[in-house]
């Protein structure tokens, strides 16, 4: 977070346009996180982003690791726990709701589907466009691309066509 501040700090002493920022997977969750801590962003696009690290580890993670991890006393309640500083589901969001706009596939095996419902929720039940697909196959699927030249629009980002 500190390096995409620094960024958008230089990127905000060099002009006066609006910016905004969309990433993907985990920029998607570093998308999610920026909206809690920056408060002049045009927009915020998170696609497929991770929202709780603790259950994407405890969902994904080989069981010796798991074993050793709870043994270790990160049951997942704590690494929720120790994770709440970095998670954008602790942050209240600081970009307008019209602006937090989320896209995510349905069959989603990396990242699922809860992981957005939750960040949805979180942010107020905005914008968000599910598709019919996995992690990476958002690209297949035009409604998505339609979806984020929307956001792109209606936050100034884009012209109106």
């Amino acid at each position: 977070m500190w390096d995409l501040r620094r960024l958008l700090s230089w990127v905000r002493g060099e002009s006066d346009a609006p910016v905004g920022v969309f990433g993907i997977s985990l920029g998607g969750y570093n998308a999610a996180l920026l909206a809690g801590l920056d408060e002049g962003l045009a927009c915020v696009i998170a696609g497929v982003p991770v929202a709780d690290f603790a259950r994407i580890v405890f969902r994904h993670g080989p069981s010796l690791h798991l074993r050793d991890v709870v043994y270790a006393g990160l049951a997942p309640e704590r690494m929720r726990e120790v994770a709440r500083v970095v998670s954008p589901l602790v942050l209240e969001p600081r970009v307008a709701p019209d602006r937090r706009w989320l896209f995510a596939g349905v069959a989603d095996r990396i990242v699922p589907p809860d992981q957005v419902r939750d960040l949805w929720r979180h942010w107020g039940s905005g914008p968000i466009q599910w598709y019919q697909g996995a992690h990476v196959s958002f690209r297949a699927h035009p409604d998505v691309g339609g979806f984020v030249r929307r956001a792109l629009r209606e936050s100034g980002l884009a012209a109106l066509r």
